[in-house]
C-alpha cells in the first residue's frame, strides 16, 4: 500500500489481506535477532522466489517490532530519527530434503548480499551482514554416526535417521535427548500415524506444486513453437509474462 503526503510517495508495509504467510518456526532471540525455520519437502518453480518472500517478511516484521520495542521508544527524538532505516538481524533458515543450486556436494550454504565488483576483487565478505540465509539440504548429509562432532551435524542426523529402523544416538545433548523422547512412536498404531502424516502435508504445498507442473508445461509448450518458428522469443515473453531466462534463453 502507497500513501501520497506532501508530493510524495510513502510506502505502508503491510500485505495485502488476502496473502499470508505461515512461518514454520518463528523465533526472537534476547539478543534481538529475528530467525525463521522452514522445512521444505519439495522443491518447486518458484522456490527461491518463495524463500525471499519469507525473508522480505521476516525483515518487515523485524522492523516493525523495532520500532515499537521500549529500547527504542525510550530513545531522544533525534537519535530515533537517526536510526529510522535501522534494522535488526534477520537469518532464514530452511532445511530442504532437495538437493539446492549451487551447493555442489555441500550440504550447508549461505546466501547473503554481496557486491558484484568486491567479489570479482576476491572479497566474499557481505555488504550487509544483518540479513542472511542458512540454507540445508538434507539429501547432502551423509555423515555417519562417527563423523558426527557438531550440534548442527547431530540434529541433521536425527533428521535422516529418525524415521529408520536405526536407533538414534542423542550424542551427548539434552535436547535432543528430548526431542527423540517426544516423537517416539512405538506405541502408536497405523492409523494415528497415517492421520499426523497427512496433516503434516499442506494444502499450499500441493497448490504450489500443482502451480509448477503448469509452469514448467506452459515453457515446454511456448519453447516448441518458438523451435518450430512459429512464435518469436518476445512474443512468448509478452503473452505468457515469462523472462526469457525462465524460456531458456539469455538475458
Amino acid at each position: 500500500m502507497t500513501k501520497k503526503f506532501q508530493g510524495k510517495t510513502y510506502l505502508d508495509p503491510k500485505y495485502d489481506p488476502a496473502f499470508k504467510e505461515l512461518f514454520d518456526v518463528f523465533i526472537t532471540t534476547n539478543s534481538g535477532r529475528f530467525l525463521n525455520i522452514e522445512m521444505q519437502k519439495w522443491k518447486h518453480e518458484f522456490f527461491i522466489d518463495r524463500t525471499v518472500l519469507y525473508n522480505a517478511a521476516l525483515v518487515i516484521k523485524g522492523k516493525i517490532e523495532l520500532d515499537n520495542s521500549e529500547t527504542f521508544k525510550a530513545l531522544l527524538e533525534a537519535e530515533r530519527e537517526t536510526r529510522r532505516y535501522e534494522l535488526p538481524e534477520t537469518i532464514s533458515i530452511w532445511i530442504c530434503d532437495f538437493e539446492l543450486p549451487g551447493i555442489g556436494d555441500e550440504y550447508v550454504d549461505e546466501w547473503s548480499i554481496f557486491s558484484r565488483n568486491s567479489v570479482k576483487n576476491g572479497s566474499i565478505i557481505p555488504i550487509f551482514s544483518k540479513n542472511k540465509y542458512i540454507m540445508i539440504s538434507l539429501p547432502n548429509f551423509r555423515k555417519s554416526e562417527k563423523e558426527v562432532h557438531s550440534h548442527l551435524d547431530a540434529w541433521l542426523y536425527l533428521m535422516n535417521h529418525a524415521g529408520t529402523d536405526n536407533i538414534v544416538p542423542d550424542f551427548g545433548n539434552r535436547i535432543i535427548r528430548d526431542a527423540l523422547e517426544r516423537i517416539r512412536v512405538d506405541k502408536a498404531d497405523n492409523k494415528l500415524l497415517a492421520r499426523q502424516g497427512n496433516a503434516m502435508k499442506r494444502d499450499e504445498e500441493y497448490q504450489t506444486r500443482l502451480a509448477s507442473a503448469v509452469v514448467k508445461a506452459n515453457i515446454k509448450l511456448l519453447g516448441a513453437l518458438i523451435d518450430a518458428g512459429k512464435i518469436t522469443i518476445d512474443d512468448a515473453v509478452k503473452a505468457s509474462g515469462y523472462s526469457k531466462e525462465m524460456l531458456g534463453f539469455k538475458q
